[in-house]
């Protein structure tokens, strides 16, 4: 998860919202105004990326405090590879 979340910051628009001294291994960011993360949901998809949108309710304290509506969440696990991870930042920035 840390090294997803360092490569995702790395990407023009996106922002890991996770904050806090011990992190979780689910990772959340936002894209930036105006994408639909529905349709970035759907697009990862089609190329066998698994992540999901949480909404405002998800997490309903955590998310007005950061002021988002809605995030896009991936949950790496340990069967994940680098690569595999890598695979998806290159999606998603091919996406942006």
């Amino acid at each position: 998860a840390a090294s997803l979340r360092a490569q995702l910051a790395a990407l023009p628009g996106v922002e890991v919202q996770d904050r806090g001294e011990a992190l979780a291994g689910i990772v959340t960011m936002t894209l930036g105004e105006g994408v639909d993360l529905s349709a970035v949901q759907q697009a990862l998809r089609a190329q066998r990326i698994n992540v999901a949108v949480a909404p405002t309710q998800a997490a309903l304290l955590d998310m007005r405090r950061k002021g988002v509506e809605h995030v896009l969440r991936a949950s790496p696990h340990y069967v994940n590879t680098a690569e595999e991870l890598e695979r998806f930042v290159a999606a998603l920035a091919g996406l942006l």
